[in-house]
């Protein structure tokens, strides 16, 4: 059975074909340096659309729904929506990275609370346009859940409108209201597109911009919503190009407009900003010119285009799982995005004739439009517990875990959740270092336990623990130092990387190490000292279950114990050296790591590797005995 839709444009249909190929082929990896402009084109075509709908609705019996415009909305997203989010949810442990994973699953349950963008913009440190973020299976959601609280704000608005028009249809009051906030939307979206160019201006310390970043410009409804305001307005003008005059100078205007777009904006380009007025401005022209004719006619209106166009939601929604999980398949080939983009269109389809069509414009009783609300949530509460069992062995470790990784002084603040503590302790050890000594947290704390030892864990990642200026450190030269004396540890375990860069006229990074070796020694504590480098040199974090159970992402799974102790010599030789004249054990771990030959990146199906410069939380755990044999020592010759 078929459904009507009055408000149905061939040309617009064409013009959403349009703009989800610019998507497609941007995150497939083709020429099209554009493409994410294809978002703001879906913005002002919503816009566009839905306006164009209620106002249809208001001119023939002058009333506005706020739960009745809802439920279509729901009956329209959800269910199609519900469905990606359970697939996507449940392949990403097998063919999305270890790294993403976690985030995958994330974004779903947000996704499925009409929140990704929220998600995205507040609990992710990275950009959309970083390569960490493009590994998020379901990073283009974001899209969709501005979309979602723009409807909400949309029916709300209209709502308060309608009803103090007392149910009259009032075009100029309905335009003015949405002119409020759309243009206060767009200066906020220039003014802050400037500020992160640099160039901050009146209104950015008006609204104190300059606490505000690049992703509340990108990610948030408040600098969108003028995008979607543009299309209301359009929908609302009775004439919308008549201010270019001749159809052939409005068909000029839409080439330098695409041409525009195309050439000026790309990943570099501070996005959205002044310059997102080109998409906008092309597809308000696209939608405005209407009933066009030549190319464009040709084009946007051919059979392929309206294909494409009924298609365009179920396929956005399927394409960038399929381009993410292309690459264990196929690592390293281009062309594999492509094709997989190409094929998720079996999917759309699928999902448009079986699911779409099947709830698009049809009334259906309240009560399973409540039930389809809920839906995404349900399904993704449920795929979140399935799909989050299969990998955790790459969690993070104790110190971190607990906030013990800081380069604060005051361990006795953070005693509570850094220190485990035993009823009758033979003593005191504390991990101290930088994130190759909390690499060893877990190993440390079962060590400590073993021998009786209450255990502390002070980390400071990314920070050495070397002596500075002085020739000679003393108490007062280092604050985490004299903070780590005032505990009164009996054994202290070091662990860090010697690859900060360091100012040499200061002395060498062994002789820096020995001054804080021989500042320990001088207040009676004993000193484990961990070579920690025996790094395979191998990322499992983008390595998947399926790239793992066909190999393709172990080559390196029969590493030979030579290359292993070829890689760690020279650290190992920089220890030795820093351990002249101190008194001090050197544990090292790679016979951990390594077996009379060969060195696994993988010990009992588990990672031995949580990425190419640090072990997994599962070795932390195999490091305890040797760690218990190196404080054992030192303890016994005291």
């Amino acid at each position: 059975m078929s459904v009507t839709r009055p408000e149905f444009r061939t040309d617009v249909q064409g013009i959403r074909a349009l703009a989800v190929l610019l998507v497609v082929l941007y995150h497939a990896g083709a020429i099209v340096p554009a493409g994410f402009i294809g978002v703001d084109m879906f913005f002002v075509i919503s816009g566009f659309v839905i306006m164009l709908t209620v106002q249809r609705r208001l001119e023939s019996d002058r009333t506005f729904s706020f739960s009745e415009f809802l439920g279509r909305r729901i009956r329209r997203l959800f269910p199609a929506l519900s469905l990606v989010i359970a697939t996507t949810m449940l392949l990403a442990p097998w063919f999305g990275t270890i790294s993403s994973r976690t985030q995958t699953l994330r974004t779903g349950l947000f996704s499925s609370l009409s929140a990704a963008n929220v998600y995205l913009y507040r609990f992710r440190p990275d950009g959309y346009f970083e390569s960490k973020e493009k590994t998020n299976a379901l990073l283009h959601l974001w899209s969709l859940a501005i979309e979602e609280q723009f409807y909400l704000g949309f029916a709300l608005i209209l709502s308060v409108v309608v009803l103090v028009a007392r149910r009259r249809n009032n075009r100029p009051r309905i335009a003015t209201t949405f002119m409020v906030p759309g243009g206060l939307s767009f200066v906020l979206c220039v003014t802050l597109g400037y500020q992160n160019l640099g160039v901050p201006g009146p209104v950015s310390r008006v609204i104190g911009a300059d606490s505000l970043d690049s992703d509340f410009n990108f990610y948030l409804p408040l600098t969108r919503a003028w995008e979607f305001v543009a299309g209301i307005l359009l929908a609302l003008a009775k004439r919308p190009t008549t201010f270019l005059g001749r159809s052939r100078a409005r068909q000029i205007a839409v080439v330098v407009l695409l041409v525009g777009s195309i050439s000026q904006i790309n990943e570099s380009t501070t996005f959205p900003s002044l310059v997102t007025l080109l998409p906008v401005g092309l597809t308000v022209l696209l939608i405005g010119q209407s009933p066009m004719g030549g190319v464009w006619k040709l084009l946007l209106e051919s059979r392929i285009m309206q294909w494409i166009g009924d298609r365009s939601y179920s396929w956005y929604l399927w394409h960038w799982p399929f381009v993410q999980f292309a690459d264990p398949l196929f690592p390293g080939n281009k062309g594999a995005s492509l094709v997989a983009a190409a094929i998720s269109l079996v999917p759309a389809h699928l999902s448009f004739t079986f699911i779409e069509s099947r709830f698009r414009g049809r009334k259906i009783p309240t009560i399973r439009t409540v039930g389809l609300g809920i839906l995404p949530v349900c399904v993704a509460i449920a795929s979140f517990f399935v799909a989050a069992s299969p990998v955790g062995e790459l969690d993070v470790h104790l110190d971190a875990e607990k906030g013990c990784e800081s380069g604060e002084p005051m361990l006795v603040r953070r005693d509570s959740r850094c220190t485990v503590r035993l009823e009758s302790p033979n003593g005191r050890a504390i991990l101290v270092g930088d994130s190759h000594a909390g690499q060893l947290s877990e190993g440390f704390v079962a060590a400590a336990g073993s021998l009786g030892l209450d255990a502390t864990i002070a980390t400071r990642a990314g920070k050495p623990l070397l002596a500075g200026n002085k020739s000679f450190l003393t108490k007062g030269d280092d604050p985490f130092l004299d903070a780590i004396i005032k505990e009164d540890p009996d054994v202290v375990v070091i662990a860090q990387s010697k690859d900060y860069p360091l100012d040499e006229t200061t002395g060498t990074w062994e002789q820096r190490f020995r001054q804080v070796l021989l500042f320990f020694q001088r207040e009676g504590i004993e000193v484990v000292v961990v070579n920690s480098s025996a790094i395979a040199g191998i990322e499992p974090r983008e390595c998947s279950v399926f790239s793992v159970a066909v190999k393709r992402c172990e080559s390196d799974t029969l590493v030979e114990r030579t290359q292993v102790e070829a890689r760690v010599s020279a650290s190992f030789t920089m220890e030795l050296e820093a351990l002249q004249g101190a008194d001090a054990e050197l544990v090292n771990l790679v016979n951990l790591f390594c077996g009379n030959e060969f060195c696994p990146t993988r010990r009992e199906n588990r990672w031995m590797w949580r990425d190419s410069s640090h072990m997994s939380r599962y070795a932390s755990e195999l490091t305890a005995p040797y760690l218990e044999a190196g404080m054992k020592k030192v303890l016994a010759e005291n």
